[in-house]
């Protein structure tokens, strides 16, 4: 449990120095997927280290699930758009490609840059 946050921790991945390959992705998106399904949890969140830049990491808590889209989106969702095929038979895929691609493998990128970052730094100031 994460005192801090009063939360239960389902599940944690630990990755070495190595750049992620695109099938970690998948055992997290198993996982998520088993307990969003069945409702087991009502949000899924993702805790991992934001890279802004070479001097600048930071730990970054991201909500994955339930996605919100922002004011600008809803607006252009309300619009009149014609899918084909229709919205509820693409939006289960798209949402799964979103979590993947866009949200769980961007995290891991981000956490290998972050980690990156910091030893080159520290190797730096090592070699001073």
């Amino acid at each position: 449990m994460v005192a801090s946050l009063n939360k239960d921790v389902i599940a944690s991945f630990l990755f070495g120095t190595s750049l992620p390959d695109f099938e970690a992705v998948y055992p997290i998106a198993k996982i998520i997927n088993e307990y969003s399904w069945v409702k087991k949890v009502s949000e899924v969140k993702i805790l991992s280290t934001k890279f802004t830049s070479v001097f600048t990491q930071s730990p970054g808590l991201s909500n994955l699930l339930p996605v919100k889209l922002d004011e600008e989106t809803k607006t252009v969702a309300s619009s009149v758009t014609l899918f084909e095929p229709k919205v509820e038979e693409l939006l289960p895929d798209l949402l799964q490609h979103y979590l993947e691609m866009d949200k769980i493998y961007q995290s891991l990128l981000e956490s290998y840059a972050s980690e990156q970052a910091s030893r080159m730094i520290a190797n730096e100031k090592r070699n001073r």
